[in-house]
């Protein structure tokens, strides 16, 4: 078995460690919000593979000075924040600092935006990415979807 680290990098509150936490848990686990300070690595196992999850401090200079560390990952996961535009330019600053050769986009908390908010979104943002994985995971089911994407997202590391 081997061990792959993953980023997990975003603005502050876009659902990051909510987000592994639904990975690294039982859905009858109940997440409760925090601030990450420095680094949280949890693991995951899929196909019988390890990776560390690991869930970074958002400050801009904190991947700065992690740079070094953070350039030996297998791969980068950016979250943003469908409510808050903002977050993908913060993502995108992150990508253009690291220039990670495997990453994915996540696009969280759409259902909390509706349908024509969610089309203008998507129209602003198509201009600066084209590939990304849209999110929400209030229900089982969703959770699920959300696994899903992401254990398709790990298949591309292999």
């Amino acid at each position: 078995m081997s061990n792959n680290l993953v980023g997990i990098l975003g603005a502050s509150f876009v659902g990051k460690s909510h987000i592994v936490h639904i990975l690294t848990n039982k859905p009858n686990i109940s997440y409760r919000a925090h601030v990450t300070i420095g680094c949280n690595i949890s693991k995951y196992n899929y196909n019988n593979i390890d990776y560390s999850l690991c869930d970074i401090y958002p400050q801009f200079s904190y991947i700065k000075t992690a740079h070094s560390w953070l350039q030996k990952f297998d791969m980068c996961i950016f979250i943003c924040d469908a409510t808050d535009y903002s977050s993908i330019k913060i993502a995108l600053d992150f990508y253009n600092e690291l220039k990670p050769k495997k990453y994915a986009i996540l696009i969280n908390k759409t259902d909390l935006i509706n349908r024509l908010d969610k089309e203008k979104f998507l129209e602003k943002i198509h201009n600066k990415i084209k590939d990304y994985i849209l999110v929400d995971f209030r229900t089982i089911n969703k959770r699920a979807k959300l696994i899903t994407s992401f254990n398709n997202i790990l298949d591309n590391i292999n």
